[in-house]
């Protein structure tokens, strides 16, 4: 926030924000992923797996679309929000309590992927 290292980086307040939101989105999917891991003992449940693979491409996509600057990618990342979680939801009905603790998590993941790409609109 230091003007003069503002200068350096020749940012304004409105990238600052912008950057420090990825960031802080980055760090809490980085946590949710480490959090997924502790309760798997051998075997994880087949849908989880589909939905840890869907969940990896919208936050691969939600990062492009910043690196990309591409708003269409954001606003779709943003529109895929609601329907996964539902996706998440019905899914956990028939998973035993520790596997729907991972569906959990996988759904914050979904989550903040949508923050990083809300990001990127938000600058604008």
């Amino acid at each position: 926030i230091n003007p003069a290292n503002r200068k350096i980086l020749n940012l304004d307040m409105d990238e600052v924000f912008y950057y420090w939101e990825i960031v802080n989105s980055i760090e809490e999917v980085g946590d949710q992923l480490k959090r997924i891991i502790r309760p798997i003992n051998n075997k994880v449940d087949s849908e989880i797996l589909i939905l840890f693979d869907l969940v990896y491409e919208n936050y691969k996509t939600s990062m492009k679309s910043n690196f990309a600057k591409d708003a269409d990618l954001a606003i779709g990342i943003m529109n895929v929000r609601k329907p996964f979680s539902e996706k998440c939801e019905n899914a956990s009905r028939s998973l035993d309590f520790e596997s729907s603790m991972i569906v959990e998590k996988i759904k914050l993941i979904n989550n903040y992927s949508g923050d990083i790409a809300r990001s990127y609109i938000k600058l604008g």
